[in-house]
């Protein structure tokens, strides 16, 4: 008897061992956490792939389970909005519309105020069969960011979640023609279109070689070349494009105007608000500026026009371009390049908007007093040689998995996976590691502040730019603490070492493949995948140069450590195993405002000291030879004669004669 009663507990332990309970959920480690995650956001325009995790969905009931959530508040206002009515699956989710934003808002409080990871599952899983596929993403890859219970899950990098904001709609259609064909291939139509079968089955398609030439441009036209999932394209901006409008004219005075009210007060030097009266004429008040200018302005607990953070920049965007989104009804919109964040950074007119907002602070700071001799002045330390590596940058190819844009097959939905895989392949700008090293003498020791700024020496005009005019020209590339010995100090500075900088993402594909072939999964967090979530990327250090040499100069400043109060200064152990990710912006310890010494008016006669250096540098540019045998390859560079490609002297442009020689190859190569 008890040889059955054990043989029908053996069966029923393993009837639910691929099943999850409340036990296996709360038992979970970071790596199967991480596969959850994973899995909800794979494919997240097709149904739900797991069959696990739609059983969980399908037996949570959020209503029944009010007492899981930290604030019971929430879920009563989530059930008052999904039973009034949400955004729809399907439709474009939008930041930039209210409603959109308040529903994506509670969805997040929903996933976040979750007492524990089984409720915050449980709830995501529901939430991945019911809402809105860009509502859903959005939410969960927040809730991820801010939870204690999720801390050390890395996310799928944005461009692989959601392709369709990063790939040109162009390249999507040959990847849907492929799927639709089996991958049948043509190889003279390959050859000419850019594809490529790799001996692993992955098919490559190329971008087309004139992005390279249109990213650095800066016009105000943009043909965005970007295609929804529904089909819907993204509205195109003309030369000569007419801002006001019929239409839009009340919200331009409305910008006008909130502008017009931000400049009388900095000039004031006070804001009056509700009968108080706030200071803007210290460089303290930079925290009370930068409130008035995201229209958030409190005192003494008083807080009646709260707006959320850049909804005065939404104002600009809108009123600059007129947006459809104010004659959409409430969930069809026409959502333009700017309403999105991933998008936004493609447009040269989002870093118009951007320069216009900066002008505000720039006025702002204006009105301070320039920094003295004393400010500036380091005792006993000055710099005697900076020595910069050579400056080479390049475009390399950067292969980029699009597989969630391509629909997936009833057989492949019931194996969870993609037959298919297909990759596009990017031109991004690069560049070779480049050492910078500083000899420091000092007279005694001391905690420091090293500041590298990098900026332009020349105009388009070749004359020297006066520093005055040229100072918020430079970019601080680098700000790190160094405690200086008594004599001759040598630092050497890798570029790879450089503040703030995270390297290229690694494919969500092989991050799958990495996680589950583990035990620990938290060796490769510390290790492969430290500093992994925000930073600025290494690609983009240095601007693009040219094959000539383009001038720039380096600022080094060297300055005492102003340390603020109340620092644990165990934060900088980049040892400490309990850190997944390094303290990294080491001058926010530095009492100096972001920006120092070059925030401010100079003051010529005391500006320069011994503890600062200028040092004139060059950024070359190199061309690449691509490596895979597109039409320009073929058809172009086949039977071309390099002794006839005459340079002239402009920049990286070339006249070829052989080209214009031969009618038969009427082509036009752009090799910027």
């Amino acid at each position: 008897m008890s040889a059955v009663l054990l043989f029908v507990v053996c069966l029923a332990g393993m009837a639910t061992a691929t099943e999850f309970d409340d036990n296996s959920i709360v038992t979970m480690d970071i790596k199967q956490r991480q596969m959850i995650i994973l899995k909800l956001l794979n494919h997240p325009m097709e149904p739900l792939m797991y069959k696990d995790l739609v059983e969980i969905g399908q037996n949570f009931k959020i209503e029944d389970n009010t007492e899981s959530f930290t604030k019971p508040d929430v879920v009563k206002t989530f059930v008052k909005m999904m039973k009034v009515g949400v955004l729809p699956r399907g439709e474009i989710f939008t930041l930039h519309i209210d409603r959109q934003l308040k529903e994506v808002v509670t969805i997040f409080h929903m996933l976040y105020y979750a007492k524990d990871f089984t409720t915050f599952f449980k709830t995501a899983c529901w939430m991945r069969l019911h809402l809105n596929e860009g509502m859903f993403a959005y939410a969960l890859t927040v809730a991820v960011r801010h939870r204690e219970d999720c801390r050390g899950i890395i996310l799928p990098s944005p461009y692989e979640i959601y392709p369709y904001y990063f790939v040109r709609a162009d390249v999507i259609q040959k990847a849907y023609l492929l799927k639709m064909k089996r991958g049948l291939l043509d190889l003279k139509l390959c050859d000419f279109y850019g594809i490529r079968k790799t001996d692993k089955d992955v098919y490559i398609i190329d971008e087309n070689i004139y992005d390279k030439r249109v990213y650095f441009t800066d016009d105000d036209r943009y043909w965005p070349w970007l295609k929804m999932h529904n089909g819907q394209e993204f509205p195109v901006r003309f030369n000569n494009y007419v801002i006001a409008r019929d239409t839009n004219l009340d919200i331009i005075r409305l910008c006008e105007e909130y502008e017009r009210i931000i400049r009388d007060c900095i000039i004031r030097g006070f804001i009056e608000y509700n009968g108080m009266r706030l200071s803007l004429t210290k460089y303290e008040d930079m925290e009370t500026l930068g409130k008035l200018i995201y229209g958030k302005t409190e005192k003494t607990g008083m807080d009646k026009t709260y707006i959320e953070s850049y909804r005065y920049l939404l104002i600009v965007m809108k009123a600059a371009l007129g947006l459809n989104t104010f004659t959409s009804d409430k969930y069809f919109v026409t959502p333009s390049i700017l309403d999105h964040y991933q998008t936004a950074l493609r447009d040269p007119v989002f870093y118009m908007l951007q320069k216009r907002i900066i002008d505000l602070v720039h006025l702002f700071k204006l009105r301070l007093p320039s920094y003295t001799k004393e400010d500036l002045y380091f005792p006993g330390v000055k710099i005697e040689n900076v020595v910069v590596d050579k400056l080479i940058t390049y475009f390399d190819d950067f292969l980029m998995d699009m597989t969630n844009a391509v629909t997936l097959t009833e057989e492949e939905l019931k194996k969870a996976r993609s037959d298919m895989i297909f990759m596009v392949r990017k031109r991004r700008l690069n560049h070779q590691p480049f050492k910078v090293t500083i000899d420091i003498a000092s007279d005694k020791a001391v905690d420091c502040v090293v500041r590298i700024f990098l900026g332009p020496k020349k105009d388009h005009l070749n004359r020297l730019i006066d520093i005055n005019n040229n100072r918020l020209n430079f970019v601080e590339v680098d700000s790190f603490l160094y405690k200086l010995n008594t004599g001759k100090n040598t630092i050497v500075r890798d570029s790879h070492d450089m503040h703030n900088l995270v390297k290229d993402r690694m494919m969500t594909r092989d991050l799958w493949k990495k996680i589950e072939s583990m035990n620990d999964m938290k060796d490769l967090l510390r290790k492969d995948l430290r500093n992994y979530h925000t930073g600025f990327p290494t690609r983009l250090l240095l601007p693009k140069g040219h094959v000539g040499g383009l001038d720039m100069m380096f600022y080094i400043c060297v300055t005492p450590l102003r340390l603020v109060d109340n620092v644990d200064m165990s934060i900088l152990d980049t040892n400490r195993k309990d850190f997944m990710v390094d303290f990294r912006s080491s001058v926010l310890l530095d009492k100096m405002p972001l920006g120092f010494p070059l925030d401010r008016h100079i003051d010529i006669g005391n500006f320069f000291t011994p503890n600062m250096r200028f040092i004139d540098v060059r950024i070359y540019h190199k061309k690449m030879t691509c490596d895979m045998k597109t039409r320009w390859y073929r058809w172009v560079l086949k039977n071309y004669n390099m002794i006839d490609r005459t340079p002239v002297i402009a920049d990286t442009y070339f006249v070829d004669t052989d080209l214009n020689m031969k009618v038969d190859r009427n082509l036009n190569l752009f090799d910027v």
